[in-house]
């Protein structure tokens, strides 16, 4: 009997040990972006394994330094595993509440007084094959979302898709579906990624944003130079404006755009602005004007994937395969050079964060990371990096001025000043 007790106490000491190096395990590698983390072989597996290791490692609570004073980040794991991915995008419904759509359409609500999840009646699942964003416009009570679908086998579109919403006693409801757009099929290796997609309301009308989306390679050139961006025949690489007075007609509004992760309005609602990611580097904040050509694959501040990390060779100059040829490229407004694949942005308005007035914010997928511009005298000021240490895929500022997180690890942040 004695060392039955011996050996039990033996097993569990032994199992403890294991739990706690395993624990200890996680958490080093989700600081180090290690397996099951952000790593190729944690991308095809089942999605449970990665959300059990972020909520095993998720903090409740977070202070970070950053170069305006210490924050807090209030973390909040969605009860789904659909949450951990590449797609999906949050609203400020009502108030203090968030609406959350996932890449695969679930939705929940979440009350940032009460700390809770909850689900609504509604929700898009079985719908699409990846939500790239939504837009909530509250004085027409649209619900708008911008998604890819599976059409003729390995095809692809991008679809748009406008439903009136209700909002009542924390039930989100909608009704009344009409598609407004698609895009033309596309059947080289498309990429849910390559859509890229955004949506913006700005001067009465919407307008949305579109990546390269195939992923075959073309004339020996890397998968995201292709000829599309530059065609005017395609709505790829594109912001595409949807006139509402003249029943949602579809047209171009500007081209040559690689990986647009972001497009929104000033506070002033005076400019439409995009974000999108670059090659290797070269990642671009553009101020978005009708008929201008923004310049991919002809011209980039980035450079190839197959160059050193420090390259002097030029970017590839003969690429009149790909429609370049003798255009004016508008110049961004502010690129970034090392690889932070930059996503959603907003421009920042109100006193709680008083450092951040009229700044604009975004958020990054490789730099993990929220990075601060301002305007000085007519140039735009990188102001500094706020480490987050989560792939931020979508930004917002909420109702009482604090800036809300949607993250690639299933997580809805909370971003407030240390109290």
């Amino acid at each position: 009997m004695k060392k039955k007790k011996i050996i039990s106490t033996l097993v569990i000491v032994l199992v403890i040990a294991l739990l706690y190096l395993y624990f200890d395990y996680f958490q080093k590698a989700r600081v180090d972006r290690r397996w099951p983390f952000n790593s190729r072989i944690g991308q095809i597996l089942p999605g449970f394994v990665k959300y059990w290791g972020y909520s095993l490692t998720n903090p409740k609570e977070k202070t970070i330094s950053s170069f305006f004073g210490n924050l807090n980040l209030d973390y909040h794991q969605i009860p789904s595993t659909f949450a951990i991915g590449g797609g999906g995008a949050i609203e400020v419904l009502e108030d203090n509440i968030i609406l959350i759509t996932l890449d695969n359409g679930e939705m929940f609500l979440f009350n940032s007084l009460t700390k809770k999840f909850s689900t609504g009646p509604s929700n898009l699942m079985n719908n699409y094959a990846s939500i790239r964003d939504t837009f909530l416009n509250k004085e027409l009570f649209e619900f708008l979302v911008l998604a890819v679908v599976n059409v003729d086998g390995d095809c692809k579109q991008i679809k748009l898709d406008i439903f009136k919403y209700y909002f009542d006693d924390d039930s989100f409801v909608l009704d009344n579906p009409k598609t407004v757009w698609n895009s033309e099929k596309a059947c080289d290796m498309p990429t849910h990624s390559g859509a890229s997609g955004r949506i913006a309301y700005f001067q009465d009308n919407y307008f949305i944003s579109t990546g390269y989306f195939n992923g075959m390679e073309y004339f020996d050139l890397e998968s995201s130079m292709n000829p599309f961006p530059q065609s005017p025949a395609s709505s790829f690489g594109k912001v595409i404006k949807f006139d509402r007075m003249n029943e949602y007609e579809a047209s171009i509004f500007t081209l040559g755009h690689r990986a647009p992760q972001g497009l929104f309005v000033s506070s002033d609602n005076t400019k439409l602005l995009l974000s999108e990611i670059g090659p290797k580097g070269g990642d671009e904040f553009n101020l978005i004007s009708e008929g201008l050509n923004y310049g991919w694959p002809c011209r980039t501040p980035g450079t190839l994937y197959r160059y050193p990390s420090v390259s002097t060779i030029p970017w590839p100059e003969d690429l009149s395969m790909l429609g370049c040829l003798d255009v004016e490229f508008e110049e961004p407004l502010f690129s970034w050079g090392p690889v932070i694949a930059i996503s959603q942005g907003f421009q920042y308005s109100g006193e709680y964060f008083e450092n951040l007035d009229s700044s604009f914010v975004f958020g990054s997928l490789a730099g993990t990371s929220l990075f601060v511009i301002a305007s000085e005298d007519g140039k735009m000021i990188d102001k500094g990096r706020i480490k987050i240490g989560e792939r931020v895929r979508d930004i917002i500022q909420t109702y009482d001025q604090k800036i809300a997180l949607y993250t690639d690890g299933g997580s809805l942040i909370i971003v407030s000043n240390e109290l």
